[in-house]
């Protein structure tokens, strides 16, 4: 990790990278293929940003910092690029259901190898699928800072994330077996119940067995979307 001074000028150069993607916070550009720099809408104190360097496999976590000039100021900071698709749109069709149940538990794993970290803002926005492997990275980490005991915090966060995009993956079947007398609904309920529920899987194999009672056997989401 290095700090690494720029200008306005600099900055105004920067811009002119291919874009990767917007946020309330700034703009992220290409630097190169597996490089992302995050600039900043506003001025940052360098102080309020958290494990530069810190290296995951699955985590895109600060590398260099941008200051500026040589201020206690940054305007953003590099990453690695997360290859994949993000989840605020859901699970895509093609997804086998045993590859994202693999991926729900790697990512669980990841998620408890930082007890003392609080992830702010882990949203579905802030995670990718990545269907080369079946994985789910995070990223955006900017907000993340230390405290004590946040796993299990984090990890309903996750777990309610990941259930929210089953939902909008399969939004008329969820509705329809959301409204049914099986006990999806209170599985569901559950999920916000308590910081302790962790509902997801146990979720997703109600779905699909209340599912295949009247259709096919279930092997992909679009198996879900698509009734016979």
């Amino acid at each position: 990790m290095s700090r690494i001074n720029v200008n306005y000028q600099d900055i105004d150069k920067l811009r002119k990278c291919r874009i990767c993607g917007k946020g309330m916070e700034g703009i992220s550009y290409f630097l190169d293929e597996k490089t992302i720099l995050k600039l900043y809408k506003f001025l940052r104190l360098e102080s309020d940003l958290h494990f530069v360097g810190l290296k995951s496999d699955f985590i895109a976590f600060p590398i260099d910092v941008y200051g500026y000039q040589d201020s206690k100021y940054i305007v953003g900071y590099t990453s690695k690029f997360c290859k994949g698709f993000k989840l605020e749109s859901g699970f895509k069709e093609s997804l086998l259901i045993e590859d994202l149940v693999k991926a729900y538990n790697m990512a669980r794993t990841e998620i408890e190898r930082y007890p003392n970290i609080f992830m702010d803002d882990l949203s579905k926005e802030n995670m990718i699928y990545n269907e080369d492997d079946d994985s789910i990275s995070f990223i955006d980490t900017s907000f993340w800072k230390e405290k004590a005991s946040s796993l299990n915090t984090n990890l309903k966060v996750f777990d309610s994330e990941m259930l929210g995009s089953l939902v909008i993956s399969t939004l008329d079947i969820a509705r329809e077996l959301l409204r049914s007398k099986s006990k999806l609904g209170s599985i569901y309920g559950r999920s916000y119940m308590s910081k302790d529920n962790l509902v997801f899987l146990e979720f997703l194999d109600e779905y699909i067995r209340e599912f295949e009672k009247e259709h096919e056997k279930v092997k992909t989401i679009g198996d879900l979307v698509k009734k016979s």
